[in-house]
C-alpha cells in the first residue's frame, strides 16, 4: 500500500494527536508543520499532570491545569474575548475534561465566523467530538493492532463510512515497519477526500524553534495573569458551564 504525504493545511480545524508518554521521543505530537503559518491572537495550552514537550514548544499566551468546570468557564470567556482573529487551543493530557457545555460554546464561537479556533487533543483516550484528522506517531510492531482499533474505530459522517483496511495482517505490519523506518507518522483525515484516507506525516517537520527557551518565560506568565485578571469577572467565569 503506497501512501501520499499529507498536503492540506489544518488552522481551524479539531484535530486528535494520538499520544502516550513512550512517543515522546517524537516531541510532543502538536502537527506544527500545518497549524504555524498563522499569526494566532492566542494560543492556550490546558495541561494535565503529565509533563510533555508542549509546554516548551511555543510562546503560549496562558496555560491552564483545568481541574474543575469553572476552569473551563473562564477558558471559553478567554477564547471569546479575542473577537475577530485565531485562537490555537491545545489540550495535552488533561485529567478534567471539559463539560459538554463547553464544546456547545465553542461550536457557537466558531459557527458566528468571527474567531477561527485550531482545537488540538493529545491524548491517548479520544475526543469528546470528531477530529478532522488524527495523527499517529511512528509505531512499532508491539502497537499495530493498537493502532488498527484506533482507525478502524473513526466513526462514519459526511456521507461515508468508517475507514476500511483492504491489507492483510502481514501487509498492515509491513507498512508500519516501512513508515516507522522512515520516521513516520500515519495520519487518517477525510479533508478533500470523500471517504478517511490514511496518509503519513514526518513529525521531525512538525518541531518549532524553541524560542520561549530563550527568555521568553517571563512574558507567557505575565500575559496569563493580565488574561486571568481581565476575565475572572466576566458572566460566563460567574455562571461556570
Amino acid at each position: 500500500m503506497e501512501l501520499e504525504g499529507l498536503g492540506v493545511p489544518l488552522h481551524g480545524r479539531p484535530l486528535w494527536v494520538y499520544s502516550e508518554s513512550k512517543h515522546s521521543r517524537f516531541g510532543s505530537g502538536i502537527p506544527w508543520e500545518y497549524i504555524q503559518e498563522i499569526n494566532y491572537s492566542l494560543k492556550i495550552l490546558v495541561k494535565g499532570n503529565i509533563t510533555t514537550l508542549s509546554f516548551l514548544e511555543t510562546d503560549w499566551s496562558c496555560v491552564w491545569t483545568a481541574q474543575s468546570a469553572r476552569d473551563w468557564s473562564c477558558i471559553a470567556t478567554v477564547i471569546r474575548s479575542i473577537g475577530v482573529g485565531s485562537c490555537l487551543l491545545v489540550m495535552d493530557h488533561v485529567s478534567y475534561s471539559a463539560p459538554a457545555s463547553f464544546w456547545t460554546y465553542l461550536d457557537g464561537i466558531v459557527k458566528e465566523g468571527r474567531t477561527v479556533v485550531t482545537r488540538i487533543w493529545l491524548h491517548s483516550d479520544p475526543p469528546a467530538w470528531i477530529p478532522d484528522a488524527l495523527f499517529l506517531p511512528p509505531l512499532q510492531d508491539s502497537e499495530a493492532q493498537t493502532a488498527l482499533h484506533i482507525l478502524q474505530a473513526m466513526p462514519a459522517r459526511h456521507n461515508h463510512g468508517n475507514w476500511i483496511n483492504l491489507q492483510n495482517a502481514q501487509q498492515w505490519l509491513d507498512l508500519l515497519r516501512d513508515t516507522y523506518r522512515q520516521g513516520l507518522g500515519l495520519v487518517l483525515s477525510d479533508i478533500q477526500e470523500t471517504n478517511w484516507t490514511l496518509f503519513w506525516h514526518k513529525p521531525a517537520d512538525s518541531r518549532p524553534t524553541l524560542d520561549i527557551l530563550v527568555g521568553k518565560t517571563a512574558p507567557w506568565l505575565e500575559a496569563g495573569s493580565r488574561l486571568l485578571q481581565t476575565h475572572s469577572q466576566s458572566s460566563i467565569f460567574q455562571n461556570p458551564l
